[in-house]
Protein backbone atom coordinates (compact mmCIF):
# COMPACT_ATOMS: atom_id res chain seq x y z
CA UNK A 1 0.00 0.00 0.00
CA UNK A 2 2.84 2.35 0.89
CA UNK A 3 4.61 1.50 -2.39
CA UNK A 4 1.49 2.41 -4.40
CA UNK A 5 1.23 5.73 -2.58
CA UNK A 6 4.87 6.51 -3.32
CA UNK A 7 4.41 5.83 -7.04
CA UNK A 8 1.40 8.14 -7.11
CA UNK A 9 3.37 10.92 -5.46
CA UNK A 10 6.36 10.56 -7.81
CA UNK A 11 4.91 12.28 -10.86
CA UNK A 12 6.41 11.02 -14.13
CA UNK A 13 4.94 13.28 -16.81
CA UNK A 14 6.31 16.55 -15.55
CA UNK A 15 6.61 19.45 -18.00
CA UNK A 16 10.43 19.06 -18.42
CA UNK A 17 10.16 15.29 -18.99
CA UNK A 18 7.35 15.73 -21.52
CA UNK A 19 9.32 18.40 -23.38
CA UNK A 20 12.54 16.37 -23.52
CA UNK A 21 10.55 13.40 -24.85
CA UNK A 22 9.16 15.65 -27.61
CA UNK A 23 12.70 16.89 -28.37
CA UNK A 24 13.83 13.29 -28.71
CA UNK A 25 10.94 12.40 -31.02
CA UNK A 26 11.43 15.41 -33.30
CA UNK A 27 15.19 14.81 -33.55
CA UNK A 28 14.81 11.14 -34.35
CA UNK A 29 12.12 11.65 -36.97
CA UNK A 30 14.20 14.36 -38.69
CA UNK A 31 17.22 12.05 -38.71
CA UNK A 32 15.40 8.88 -39.81
CA UNK A 33 13.98 10.75 -42.80
CA UNK A 34 17.56 11.03 -44.07
CA UNK A 35 18.72 7.59 -42.98
CA UNK A 36 16.52 5.84 -45.54
CA UNK A 37 16.95 8.37 -48.37
CA UNK A 38 20.64 9.39 -48.40
CA UNK A 39 21.74 6.04 -49.91
CA UNK A 40 19.34 6.70 -52.79
CA UNK A 41 20.75 10.22 -53.16
CA UNK A 42 24.28 8.83 -53.44
CA UNK A 43 23.17 6.46 -56.18
CA UNK A 44 21.21 9.26 -57.87
CA UNK A 45 24.29 11.50 -58.20
CA UNK A 46 26.44 8.67 -59.56
CA UNK A 47 27.97 7.23 -56.40
CA UNK A 48 28.38 3.49 -55.88
CA UNK A 49 26.63 1.30 -53.33
CA UNK A 50 29.99 0.99 -51.60
CA UNK A 51 30.13 4.79 -51.24
CA UNK A 52 26.56 4.81 -49.93
CA UNK A 53 27.58 2.33 -47.27
CA UNK A 54 30.76 4.29 -46.49
CA UNK A 55 28.88 7.55 -46.01
CA UNK A 56 26.52 5.84 -43.61
CA UNK A 57 29.35 4.02 -41.86
CA UNK A 58 31.44 7.14 -41.20
CA UNK A 59 28.37 8.73 -39.62
CA UNK A 60 28.14 5.85 -37.17
CA UNK A 61 31.90 5.81 -36.59
CA UNK A 62 32.19 9.50 -35.69
CA UNK A 63 29.10 9.17 -33.53
CA UNK A 64 30.68 6.28 -31.66
CA UNK A 65 34.03 8.00 -31.14
CA UNK A 66 32.54 11.32 -30.04
CA UNK A 67 30.10 9.65 -27.65
CA UNK A 68 33.04 8.63 -25.45
CA UNK A 69 33.79 12.32 -24.76
CA UNK A 70 30.24 13.66 -24.82
CA UNK A 71 29.32 11.77 -21.66
CA UNK A 72 32.07 13.64 -19.80
CA UNK A 73 31.05 16.97 -21.33
CA UNK A 74 27.49 16.49 -20.11
CA UNK A 75 28.75 16.47 -16.54
CA UNK A 76 31.23 19.30 -17.00
CA UNK A 77 29.34 21.71 -19.28
CA UNK A 78 25.75 20.84 -18.41
CA UNK A 79 23.10 18.75 -20.12
CA UNK A 80 21.15 21.61 -21.68
CA UNK A 81 24.25 23.28 -23.16
CA UNK A 82 25.39 20.13 -24.97
CA UNK A 83 21.84 19.36 -26.14
CA UNK A 84 21.30 22.80 -27.68
CA UNK A 85 24.79 22.85 -29.21
CA UNK A 86 24.16 19.44 -30.76
CA UNK A 87 20.80 20.51 -32.19
CA UNK A 88 22.39 23.66 -33.61
CA UNK A 89 25.07 21.56 -35.29
CA UNK A 90 22.46 19.19 -36.74
CA UNK A 91 20.55 22.14 -38.18
CA UNK A 92 23.66 23.54 -39.86
CA UNK A 93 24.62 20.17 -41.33
CA UNK A 94 21.15 19.47 -42.74
CA UNK A 95 21.07 22.96 -44.27
CA UNK A 96 24.50 22.28 -45.80
CA UNK A 97 23.22 19.03 -47.34
CA UNK A 98 20.98 21.10 -49.57
CA UNK A 99 23.99 23.03 -50.90
CA UNK A 100 26.26 20.01 -51.44
CA UNK A 101 23.76 17.39 -52.50
CA UNK A 102 25.62 16.65 -55.73
CA UNK A 103 29.12 16.11 -54.33
CA UNK A 104 29.85 12.68 -52.88
CA UNK A 105 33.03 13.87 -51.14
CA UNK A 106 31.31 16.82 -49.46
CA UNK A 107 28.45 14.58 -48.39
CA UNK A 108 31.01 12.23 -46.83
CA UNK A 109 32.54 15.10 -44.82
CA UNK A 110 29.16 16.46 -43.74
CA UNK A 111 27.96 13.00 -42.75
CA UNK A 112 31.01 12.58 -40.53
CA UNK A 113 30.21 15.85 -38.74
CA UNK A 114 26.54 14.88 -38.61
CA UNK A 115 27.51 11.85 -36.53
CA UNK A 116 29.07 14.08 -33.86
CA UNK A 117 25.96 16.28 -33.61
CA UNK A 118 23.68 13.26 -33.53
CA UNK A 119 25.72 11.69 -30.75
CA UNK A 120 25.60 14.91 -28.70
CA UNK A 121 21.82 15.22 -28.98
CA UNK A 122 20.85 11.59 -28.34
CA UNK A 123 23.25 11.21 -25.42
CA UNK A 124 21.91 14.44 -23.92
CA UNK A 125 18.22 13.60 -24.25
CA UNK A 126 18.66 10.12 -22.73
CA UNK A 127 20.71 11.50 -19.83
CA UNK A 128 18.30 14.36 -19.15
CA UNK A 129 15.33 11.99 -19.26
CA UNK A 130 16.95 9.59 -16.78
CA UNK A 131 17.75 12.53 -14.48
CA UNK A 132 14.17 13.82 -14.57
CA UNK A 133 12.47 10.47 -13.98
CA UNK A 134 11.74 9.70 -10.29
CA UNK A 135 13.89 6.82 -9.06
CA UNK A 136 10.83 4.78 -8.11
CA UNK A 137 9.59 4.94 -11.72
CA UNK A 138 12.92 4.74 -13.58
CA UNK A 139 12.14 1.60 -15.64
CA UNK A 140 8.63 2.76 -16.52
CA UNK A 141 9.83 6.23 -17.44
CA UNK A 142 12.68 5.09 -19.69
CA UNK A 143 10.32 2.66 -21.40
CA UNK A 144 7.85 5.44 -22.15
CA UNK A 145 10.69 7.73 -23.23
CA UNK A 146 11.84 5.00 -25.64
CA UNK A 147 8.43 4.99 -27.31
CA UNK A 148 9.33 8.36 -28.84
CA UNK A 149 12.18 6.62 -30.65
CA UNK A 150 10.00 3.71 -31.77
CA UNK A 151 7.31 6.01 -33.20
CA UNK A 152 9.96 8.05 -35.03
CA UNK A 153 11.42 4.84 -36.47
CA UNK A 154 7.98 4.00 -37.86
CA UNK A 155 7.15 7.45 -39.27
CA UNK A 156 10.54 8.90 -40.29
CA UNK A 157 11.81 6.52 -43.01
CA UNK A 158 8.44 6.23 -44.74
CA UNK A 159 7.92 9.98 -44.64
CA UNK A 160 11.38 10.59 -46.08
CA UNK A 161 10.82 8.17 -48.95
CA UNK A 162 7.40 9.69 -49.67
CA UNK A 163 8.80 13.24 -49.84
CA UNK A 164 11.69 12.10 -52.03
CA UNK A 165 9.42 10.25 -54.46
CA UNK A 166 6.68 12.88 -54.80
CA UNK A 167 8.67 16.10 -54.37
CA UNK A 168 12.44 16.58 -54.27
CA UNK A 169 15.56 16.22 -52.16
CA UNK A 170 15.40 19.96 -51.47
CA UNK A 171 11.97 19.61 -49.86
CA UNK A 172 13.26 16.56 -47.98
CA UNK A 173 16.14 18.51 -46.43
CA UNK A 174 13.91 21.50 -45.65
CA UNK A 175 11.36 19.32 -43.86
CA UNK A 176 14.08 17.50 -41.95
CA UNK A 177 15.52 20.87 -40.89
CA UNK A 178 12.06 22.00 -39.76
CA UNK A 179 11.84 19.06 -37.38
CA UNK A 180 15.24 20.00 -35.93
CA UNK A 181 14.15 23.65 -35.57
CA UNK A 182 11.06 22.48 -33.65
CA UNK A 183 13.30 20.30 -31.49
CA UNK A 184 15.57 23.29 -30.83
CA UNK A 185 12.64 25.48 -29.78
CA UNK A 186 11.29 22.73 -27.54
CA UNK A 187 14.77 22.25 -26.10
CA UNK A 188 14.88 25.92 -25.07
CA UNK A 189 11.45 25.54 -23.43
CA UNK A 190 12.64 22.44 -21.57
CA UNK A 191 15.69 24.35 -20.35
CA UNK A 192 13.54 27.20 -19.01
CA UNK A 193 11.03 24.91 -17.31
CA UNK A 194 13.74 22.85 -15.62
CA UNK A 195 15.80 25.80 -14.30
CA UNK A 196 15.51 24.62 -10.70
CA UNK A 197 16.62 21.16 -11.74
CA UNK A 198 19.63 22.65 -13.56
CA UNK A 199 20.75 24.53 -10.45
CA UNK A 200 20.54 21.35 -8.39
CA UNK A 201 22.34 19.41 -11.10
CA UNK A 202 25.07 22.04 -11.30
CA UNK A 203 25.78 21.73 -7.58
CA UNK A 204 25.81 17.95 -7.92
CA UNK A 205 28.26 18.17 -10.84
CA UNK A 206 30.65 20.33 -8.83
CA UNK A 207 30.58 17.78 -6.04
CA UNK A 208 31.22 14.93 -8.47
CA UNK A 209 34.06 16.88 -10.11
CA UNK A 210 35.76 17.46 -6.76
CA UNK A 211 35.45 13.78 -5.89
CA UNK A 212 36.87 12.76 -9.26
CA UNK A 213 39.86 15.05 -8.85
CA UNK A 214 40.57 13.52 -5.45
CA UNK A 215 40.39 9.98 -6.77
CA UNK A 216 42.25 10.92 -10.00
CA UNK A 217 40.89 7.80 -11.60
CA UNK A 218 37.74 7.66 -13.69
CA UNK A 219 36.44 4.39 -15.05
CA UNK A 220 35.67 4.86 -18.75
CA UNK A 221 33.97 1.46 -19.11
CA UNK A 222 31.43 0.07 -16.65
CA UNK A 223 31.76 -3.71 -16.83
CA UNK A 224 28.17 -4.30 -15.79
CA UNK A 225 26.99 -2.32 -18.84
CA UNK A 226 28.90 -4.45 -21.36
CA UNK A 227 26.19 -7.13 -21.66
CA UNK A 228 23.26 -4.77 -22.35
CA UNK A 229 25.50 -2.64 -24.58
CA UNK A 230 26.44 -5.64 -26.72
CA UNK A 231 22.78 -6.64 -27.04
CA UNK A 232 21.85 -3.10 -28.09
CA UNK A 233 24.74 -3.11 -30.58
CA UNK A 234 23.39 -6.24 -32.29
CA UNK A 235 19.86 -4.82 -32.49
CA UNK A 236 20.96 -1.46 -33.91
CA UNK A 237 23.37 -3.08 -36.38
CA UNK A 238 20.60 -5.28 -37.76
CA UNK A 239 18.09 -2.44 -38.00
CA UNK A 240 20.45 0.09 -39.57
CA UNK A 241 21.73 -2.41 -42.15
CA UNK A 242 18.21 -3.20 -43.31
CA UNK A 243 17.12 0.44 -43.21
CA UNK A 244 20.10 1.65 -45.26
CA UNK A 245 20.19 -0.99 -47.98
CA UNK A 246 16.49 -1.80 -48.32
CA UNK A 247 15.63 1.41 -50.25
CA UNK A 248 18.39 0.85 -52.89
CA UNK A 249 17.25 -2.75 -53.22
CA UNK A 250 13.65 -1.58 -53.66
CA UNK A 251 14.77 0.97 -56.26
CA UNK A 252 16.22 -1.88 -58.35
CA UNK A 253 12.79 -3.53 -58.26
CA UNK A 254 10.82 -0.32 -58.65
CA UNK A 255 13.02 2.07 -60.71
CA UNK A 256 10.79 5.12 -60.21
CA UNK A 257 12.02 5.40 -56.57
CA UNK A 258 15.28 6.83 -57.95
Amino acid sequence: MESTKTLAQDKLWTTPFTLITVVNFLTYIGNFMLLSTLPLLILHIGGSKLMAGLITGIYSLTGFISRLQIGTLLDRKGRASILLAGLGLLLLIIAAYNLTAYSVILLLVLRAIHGVGWSAVTTSTSTIASDLIPETRRSEGMGLFGISISVAMVVGPGLGLYIMEHYSYTILFILSACFIILALITGFLAKNYSQNYQNTQSASNKSMSATSQQNKKIALIEKRALGPSFLFFIIVTTYSTIMIFLPPYASDRVPRLC
